[in-house]
């Protein structure tokens, strides 16, 4: 026998947009939560599994797939983070390291004329380097908080949900 499906379950409750949101998008983390949840339940309710029992084990189900959830997105944020802060370092040290290369190594037919041309290229070159860490540093910094302040709301809609989806299981097994 077939379990149902998530997306076939039509709540009464806030999560009720949840189900069709599920169907449409169905890799989303607050899908996949909704999904444990009812599969959770099903699995509890075919099993036989009494109702005080069954709740634990859904509730468990939900914290569960929170958690997981959380993990996979930090891991994605942490890469950002990481991106955002070695960027601009790595442009700063090519930068230092050019400035380094042609002030401190100077070739040794320069005259004064030509030893001022090559600090002119020393600094364009430096200039290329740190613009290079910024452009891509500051990018994923901004990505980075973006996508922290998005993820926060998404934390909370998934305990939104896990508590609605909770509170509709009670009011179902009376």
């Amino acid at each position: 026998m077939r379990k149902p499906q998530a997306e076939t379950i039509v709540l009464k409750q806030p999560c009720n947009g949840l189900a069709v949101t599920s169907g449409k998008f169905p890799h989303s983390p607050i899908a996949q939560v909704f999904k444990a949840g009812v599969e959770t339940w099903f699995d509890c309710r075919k099993s036989g599994i009494q109702l005080p029992e069954s709740l634990a084990i859904v509730h468990n189900a939900l914290q569960r797939e929170q958690l997981h959830q959380r993990q996979r997105l930090a891991l994605w944020m942490n890469s950002l983070r990481l991106v955002s802060s070695v960027a601009p370092l790595l442009g700063m040290a090519g930068m230092t390291y050019s400035i380094w290369q042609k002030l401190f190594m100077p070739s040794h037919g320069d005259s004064a004329c030509g030893y001022m041309e090559s600090i002119y290229g020393i600094f364009s070159e430096g200039l290329i380097f740190a613009l290079f860490g910024l452009a891509v540093g500051v990018p994923a910094w901004w990505l980075f908080c973006h996508f922290t302040e998005t993820s926060e709301q998404l934390f909370h809609e998934m305990e939104t949900c896990a508590e609605d989806l909770m509170v509709f299981f009670r009011q179902q097994s009376r």
